[in-house]
């Protein structure tokens, strides 16, 4: 199955990930203010994609950690998608929460459900799925 994109593919780097990984982390611990460091450090890391740099300047722009988790969706898909098209890429796990708002996917570098969408009220809603189905889910 081809999946088309409005962004050109690239591999993520594991400095990406781990970056996305950091902003995942804050949104799961409600922390707005880290959520948006972790994002405008995201944003500005050396050899990150231009799509993930991109997705994640908007996540620093979001207003609110409502807003900041709605950015944070579109910011998976990037992920996701670049994710599912490499022939090797890092150790990841994907998950789904049914009760998030936006896009209900994400992935994180840890085995464990650790839900950004969320946060505190609900940190293990979710189930883990296969990153075909996520990047299925990602595809416009």
């Amino acid at each position: 199955m081809l999946l088309l994109v409005p962004f050109a593919l690239a591999d993520v780097s594991p400095e990406a990930l781990t970056g996305y990984d950091q902003l995942r982390a804050a949104l799961v611990a409600d922390d707005d203010a880290g959520s948006a460091a972790a994002a405008t450090a995201l944003a500005g890391t050396a050899g990150v994609d231009k799509a993930i740099a991109d997705a994640g300047a908007a996540v620093a722009a979001a207003q609110g950690i409502s807003a900041r988790r709605l950015a944070f969706g579109e910011l998976s898909k990037v992920v996701i998608v670049q994710l599912s098209t490499q022939s090797s890429p890092p150790k990841s796990f994907a998950y789904h929460c049914p009760m998030a708002t936006g896009f209900q996917y994400w992935v994180q570098a840890s085995m464990g459900i650790s839900n950004p969408y969320m946060g505190q009220s609900m940190p293990a809603c979710g189930s883990e799925v296969s990153l075909k189905k996520a990047a299925k889910a990602a595809a416009p």
